[in-house]
């Protein structure tokens, strides 16, 4: 079991190392389409190229620490080791070691979080937050990790005692309803980090309105969040239940973006949720939790993965720990690449929408703004695409778009 968890560790580094690899070696052989080149200037080109190799070894140095600390602590048993000095209530001591692992895990990363956002962010022109927002939303994400997953580690128990071997079905159903809740009420919990403030009546919300309620949508609200007091960079995005949706708008769309170009924007929105393309990636992505929860079983119904990892007893903290920071890892990675496909299918075919609506340019100068703006990354490896895109690559966007 031992060989397995570093194995998943170490695959999870090296995956990333390719993705990097193969994404340097695209672009020095291959020149950007024609189609995206007005979207940097060879200055700003040239900006993108230093500010992109600043994050990916920024992100590899990450990784590294990240990895090392882990072999590390596997090889030597070290997780086994604490739990003998941790109470020996079974809640406490499984609790406590997965907590003290979690704020553990943060403090680790939070020095290249605030080196990310605070200093290479920063620099390009992009971070607008100061180091009490930093800290703050640090401390909030902190929080509700520890509460997700201590949380499941409590439930885990009492299921096993109650049901045995049969407890991963609860395990999975609060996986499942973790991840609906969040998906369905995103704007709530976003509302946590930022503030939400209705978009002003005028032309632009009637047209929005209008354009929803044509295709059978009632908008509870349009919001804009105050994105300028972290960032300079802009996005949008619609969530809600059935025929209610709610949209929201970084307020740097708003300020930057003509209305024809936030209406397209939001027209291939509208083509998501006609096509219940966010409920069936919602569903493929419940799927790829069936395996994480036999993950979970595995470790609970196999006394010899706890032995090899320096457990005399089950330890429900150990199992959930090994899952999420290890082998779950390659089952996410792998499970992630049709699903990935199957959302650039319908992000292409959300693209044609809003070219019926005579608002093809308007998408694809919303979509260069976007790229622009946000520092997009114009041309990746085609097998990166495939292995790790949610979305096509903007030039292939721009090119379907206009039908060539």
């Amino acid at each position: 079991m031992k060989i397995f968890v570093l194995v998943a560790i170490l695959f999870g580094f090296f995956w990333e190392a390719a993705m990097v690899w193969l994404d340097a070696r695209w672009q020095r052989t291959h020149a950007l389409p024609e189609c995206v080149r007005d979207v940097y200037d060879e200055t700003e080109y040239k900006r993108w190229r230093q500010y992109d190799t600043e994050k990916t070894h920024l992100m590899l140095v990450a990784n590294a620490v990240q990895t090392i600390i882990l072999i590390v602590l596997f090889v030597t048993n070290a997780f086994a080791g604490w739990s003998k000095i941790l109470p020996e209530n079974e809640y406490a001591n499984a609790l406590l070691l997965l907590a003290s692992w979690t704020f553990f895990s943060g403090l680790i990363s939070m020095p290249f979080s605030y080196i990310n956002d605070m200093k290479i962010e920063e620099k390009y022109g992009f971070n607008r937050s100061t180091k009490k927002t930093f800290f703050g939303d640090w401390v909030k994400n902190l929080i509700l990790s520890l509460i997700l997953m201590c949380g499941l580690t409590a439930v885990a128990i009492a299921c096993y005692h109650a049901m045995g071997n049969a407890f991963f079905l609860v395990v999975y159903g609060v996986l499942v309803a973790v991840m609906l809740v969040v998906s369905t009420f995103s704007l709530a919990f976003m509302k946590i980090f930022n503030k939400f403030e209705p978009l002003e009546e005028g032309e632009l919300r009637s047209r929005l309105t209008s354009m929803f309620e044509e295709n059978g949508y009632k908008l509870k609200n349009i919001y804009v969040m105050n994105a300028s007091k972290r960032t300079t960079k802009a996005n949008a995005f619609c969530a809600g239940l059935g025929k209610f949706k709610e949209i929201a708008l970084y307020d740097n769309l708003v300020n930057e973006f003509s209305e024809d170009e936030i209406l397209a924007v939001f027209a291939h929105e509208l083509t998501h949720f006609k096509h219940s393309d966010t409920r069936h990636q919602t569903l493929l992505s419940l799927l790829r939790f069936l395996p994480v929860a036999l993950l979970i079983l595995l470790l609970a119904a196999v006394p010899a993965c706890m032995t090899q990892l320096g457990f005399d007893k089950l330890n429900f903290g150990m199992v959930i720990l090994t899952v999420f920071e290890a082998v779950a890892t390659p089952v996410m990675l792998l499970s992630g690449i049709p699903i990935n496909a199957f959302s650039r299918f319908c992000e292409r075919r959300a693209d044609s929408y809003p070219v019926t609506l005579g608002l093809g340019e308007a998408l694809v100068s919303a979509l260069k703004k976007l790229a622009r703006k946000n520092f997009s990354d114009l041309n990746p490896d085609p097998l990166h695409v495939k292995l790790e895109y949610s979305h096509p690559p903007i030039a292939e966007r721009i090119q379907l778009i206009r039908g060539k």
